[in-house]
């Protein structure tokens, strides 16, 4: 049935698909791609949308009636070419991601309308080639998950569950990846290492837990492992500095959403390593909850939540060095923190909410030129 914000109706169309070798990929045959076509033409939609990153939806789409392909959105949550495995040495994986994104390629600029997350995403798929006017940014597409009711409401009667109370929290919340930036996570730990020494003695932040959480695909434990093997390095590298000691790290795996609500209210700090995301997600989530953010200036899509506020909710420190000594400036003034959280925690509600994800997407839909 039509489409419409006044009377939106779902119909739920099954169909079965089939894994490609060697990939996380799936695709629609051509039997099941004929079943969606005779069902989508009976439901008569004013426009069908398509996860942009999948070639699961590009095979739906080559399989569409010209009509609904001109009537097509693709949505974009990730950089276009985004993949690491671009550049892999890998050359079986490498020409693997190639194809992958010719495919992608194809599809973004044969699409009726791409839609993009972010500014930083739009970018990237005009970057790639993508004609300018088949590009919609959609913004402010997260909110409403996450409260900063435990904050608010408990205080540090909440915040000791986690954190002691000399303790600076430091929160990672990311899937274990190399693409993530885990070695610029660790540059940073290793700086706070050696700049512990020159902390105020009077500051009544004296410690600082990192505490990381993501899940590890099996592919991924190895790394996680160099991740632990490197911290454990530093660790020992720096056994002897003052206090180094005071500074921890732990892996906790991966948590549900009511643990991480938990700990977006408790801990007073995310950190960001990655160096490019399609949209900071988890920093307004974080935000929602009552932290601060400190993301790397090279990330343009923490670069588009931080810079858009009128005012100072984060840091985008350019290097590990700087982002360690923005931290112990931080230890050593309790309003900064204060005034950073304060900021971000009514800058996200206002900014971020269920409301401004239906009205961008509603928006978005209504620009799609009508055939």
């Amino acid at each position: 049935s039509p489409f419409t914000e006044a009377n939106p109706s779902y119909t739920q169309i099954p169909i079965t698909l089939k894994k490609i070798p060697g990939s996380e990929q799936n695709i629609a045959d051509l039997r099941q791609r004929r079943r969606l076509n005779n069902a989508l033409r009976g439901a008569n939609p004013e426009a069908v949308i398509f996860d942009g990153d999948s070639l699961y939806g590009t095979s739906i789409y080559l399989g569409l009636p010209s009509d609904l392909r001109e009537n097509s959105v693709a949505v974009w949550r990730r950089m276009f070419r985004g993949d690491p495995s671009l550049h892999s040495e890998n050359q079986a994986e490498r020409i693997r991601s190639f194809l992958y994104w010719k495919t992608q390629e194809y599809f973004a600029k044969h699409v009726g309308t791409n839609f993009a997350v972010s500014q930083a995403v739009a970018d990237s798929l005009e970057k790639a080639g993508i004609p300018e006017k088949k590009i919609v940014h959609i913004p402010q597409q997260v909110g409403g998950d996450y409260s900063p009711q435990d904050r608010l409401t408990q205080g540090d009667h909440f915040r000791k569950e986690f954190l002691e109370q000399d303790e600076l929290g430091i929160l990672i919340v990311s899937r274990i990846s190399p693409e993530k930036g885990f070695d610029w996570m660790i540059d940073v730990y290793k700086r706070l290492k050696e700049e512990r020494k020159n902390l105020n003695p009077d500051s009544s932040l004296k410690k600082i837990r990192f505490t990381l959480v993501g899940p590890a695909i099996p592919e991924n434990k190895q790394f996680l492992t160099w991740i632990q093997q490197e911290i454990s390095k530093s660790d020992s590298a720096t056994a002897r500095q003052h206090a180094a000691d005071s500074i921890r790290f732990e892996y906790i795996g991966a948590k549900e959403k009511d643990e991480l609500q938990k700990l977006y209210n408790a801990y007073d700090i995310l950190l960001m390593p990655s160096p490019a995301e399609g949209f900071g997600k988890v920093t307004v989530e974080a935000m929602h909850g009552g932290m601060t953010v400190i993301g790397r200036k090279e990330c343009l899509a923490t670069n588009e939540i931080i810079n858009e506020s009128p005012y100072t909710i984060g840091l985008l420190p350019k290097s590990p060095r700087t982002a360690a000594e923005q931290i112990i400036t931080i230890m050593q003034n309790p309003n900064l923190l204060t005034e950073l959280q304060y900021n971000a925690l009514m800058w996200s509600h206002g900014h971020y909410s269920e409301a401004k994800i239906n009205k961008g997407f509603w928006n978005g839909i209504k620009s799609i030129p009508k055939k």
